[in-house]
């Protein structure tokens, strides 16, 4: 009897050390920012820093909104955006959403998957396919060298009915008329008798170019030093003509007004020499017109006096011209 009364007090014993080792589970708590801001990075092609561009994104939350990069964006610029963070407590205001812009390279755009095709085995034709196919062969061999025959019969016959036919007297134009097709770039003149005459100076023909006069708003960045500069082309430029000249318009965040002159060829590819001030190197531009809604002048530009580039120094992109 003592043995069983102790049996049940021994096990609740047990139970109780049981679920004093047993821990709580903690009670739930929603984690917030300590700030309630957002830090994120956004990356945009350099057609898109040049020309400025908007994007969608996607915030915690399921929330969106849409970002607005300015023109001239460039690397490591930072977008603040106030209201678009995560409370900071419970009910709380919204922080600050902080982009950091990247700019992505176009040379390191890696292309997409090219697809595999797979090479189908070739079918044998039908024997009956392949001799239809030799004898039209055959026929139009034939045929060629019936229509050959009967051209060179007709070139003989038509030599020899040429012989016996009457000579009809050729006719000479006049002076007057012979001298009316002369073009008026050089003029002839007939030297008296007995006397010498020094031959004609040919005059040169300026070449031909595409029209691209007008006037070019965009940016130019340098690499070297990391910096955006707004610029204004002017282009002037005799229509049919390659030679160009006018100015470049430095805006900020240096400003200046400097000459420039170069030529165009009809595909739409240039070359500018922009004049600076004494003791500084030229610069040298070169790219291509490109047509997107307009006229746009695109390339990159070096320092050099030769009118080449053996380093580049940065790239620019101006237009559409008006």
């Amino acid at each position: 009897m003592d043995k069983q009364r102790q049996e049940p007090i021994h096990s609740a014993y047990e139970i109780r050390e049981k679920h004093k080792s047993i821990p709580s589970p903690p009670s739930p708590q929603q984690a917030f920012p300590a700030s309630g801001e957002l830090h994120a990075t956004l990356a945009i092609s350099e057609l898109e820093a040049q020309g400025g561009t908007s994007r969608s994104i996607r915030l915690p939350g399921g929330r969106q909104t849409i970002v607005v990069v300015p023109v001239g964006a460039y690397e490591g610029q930072v977008i603040s955006l106030e209201g678009l963070g995560e409370p900071a407590f419970p009910g709380g205001p919204r922080g600050t959403l902080t982009l950091t812009l990247t700019i992505i390279p176009a040379k390191e755009t890696a292309p997409g998957p090219v697809p595999l095709r797979k090479k189908s085995t070739p079918q044998p034709f039908p024997r009956f396919f392949q001799s239809r196919a030799l004898l039209l062969l055959g026929l139009l061999l034939l045929l060629v060298l019936a229509v050959v025959g009967s051209v060179q019969l007709l070139s003989l016959s038509q030599r020899s009915s040429g012989t016996t036919a009457t000579l009809l007297p050729t006719t000479h134009p006049s002076l007057a008329t012979r001298t009316a097709h002369i073009t008026p770039t050089s003029a002839i003149t007939i030297p008296a008798p007995g006397k010498s005459s020094s031959p004609p100076a040919a005059t040169a023909t300026p070449r031909n170019g595409l029209y691209i006069a007008g006037t070019y708003n965009g940016s130019m960045f340098d690499q070297t030093t990391q910096q955006t500069t707004s610029i204004s082309v002017l282009l002037v430029q005799s229509e049919g003509n390659a030679a160009l000249s006018g100015t470049v318009t430095f805006k900020s965040p240096s400003q200046g007004v400097n000459p420039l002159h170069g030529t165009v060829d009809r595909q739409g590819n240039f070359g500018l020499t922009v004049q600076r001030s004494a003791g500084q190197t030229p610069l040298y531009f070169y790219g291509a017109v490109q047509q997107q809604q307009g006229s746009y002048l695109k390339g990159d530009f070096c320092q050099s006096r030769t009118n080449s580039c053996s380093v580049i120094t940065g790239y620019f992109l101006v237009g559409p011209g008006y």
